[in-house]
């Protein structure tokens, strides 16, 4: 069976775990939408037109790249467009936010990604060591992201509804006994090694009874622990990571942020880190926390 894929950095792993779970399954095309250009389309449209089956992430009807979109697709291609849901939950790590700055996003040391505990202690003017003291607060972070998990189900619950396969109810049944996602867009490999095995069966193959040999986490560059109130909330029995997985500065730059590699910062640290990248672009932060 040949089959083109359609979706975001879950896309390539999806691929790897269908072909290994299915080897009846190929690969004929994989496009990863958010770096695919409307001058594309005829690039991609004939191995679309030649595929069995197109698995594709929803994406909206105003996306900037219309040939990619849910709609457009179904129109084109008819029912051999099987719709899967963006798996996204920010329940884990509700902290987790973008600094979207005049002249672009923000780096820092978990790349794009900013968490608001601390975001928000350096804006209140609130040193460094009560600013760990805030994110490591079951109450501090109570008051801030209560209903957040919950929010946040709902809304995956209702995207997921205009889709050929569930996957919820299994990220409602595990999320307690293990974290299902690194950050909010990346899951785990258990949980895409369970979703391909669902697209596998919707595909009308027998139920995949393969167990995986285990493997680096395909989508976990960036990793931290569940933010303090979530781990209380969602009553996690996982043992977690103590560090945050993220990128080591080369310097801090008016420009781009410069990174030397990976690097593995505990909270301290990464405090530190964040309120001198804010200090360095200190007006920019404060015009975006005024907003």
């Amino acid at each position: 069976m040949k089959v083109a894929i359609l979706a975001n950095c879950q896309a390539r792993p999806l691929a790897t775990l269908l072909t290994e779970i299915q080897p009846d399954i190929e690969i004929s095309s994989m496009g990863i939408v958010h770096l695919i250009k409307d001058e594309q389309e005829a690039e991609y449209s004939e191995a679309l037109t030649a595929a069995d089956v197109i698995i594709a992430q929803q994406v909206a009807t105003n996306y900037p790249c219309q040939f990619v979109t849910t709609n457009r697709l179904r129109e084109q291609y008819g029912d051999k467009v099987m719709s899967i849901v963006n798996l996204y939950y920010a329940g884990y790590n509700p902290e987790i936010m973008y600094l979207r700055l005049q002249g672009g996003t923000l780096g820092g040391p978990l790349g794009d990604y900013h968490l608001k505990s601390i975001v928000q202690s350096w804006g209140d003017g609130i040193g460094i060591n009560d600013c760990i003291r805030n994110c490591l607060s079951v109450e501090y972070n109570q008051a801030l992201f209560t209903g957040v998990a919950e929010q946040s189900l709902l809304e995956l619950k209702r995207r997921e509804a205009e889709t050929s396969i569930p996957i919820v109810n299994f990220i409602e049944q595990h999320q307690s006994v293990s974290k299902l996602f690194h950050v909010m867009n990346h899951p785990v490999n258990d949980l895409l090694i369970e979703y391909a095995k669902r697209i596998v069966t919707q595909l009308g193959f027998p139920k995949p009874e393969v167990n995986l040999a285990k493997r680096p986490e395909y989508l976990g560059p960036f990793q931290l622990p569940s933010n303090a109130y979530s781990h209380a909330h969602l009553q996690l029995e996982c043992t977690e990571v103590a560090y945050y997985q993220g990128l080591k500065f080369e310097q801090l730059t008016d420009g781009p942020i410069k990174y030397s590699g990976p690097y593995r910062y505990q909270l301290p640290e990464l405090v530190e880190a964040y309120y001198a990248l804010y200090d360095h672009h200190s007006d920019r932060v404060h015009a975006f926390l005024k907003r």
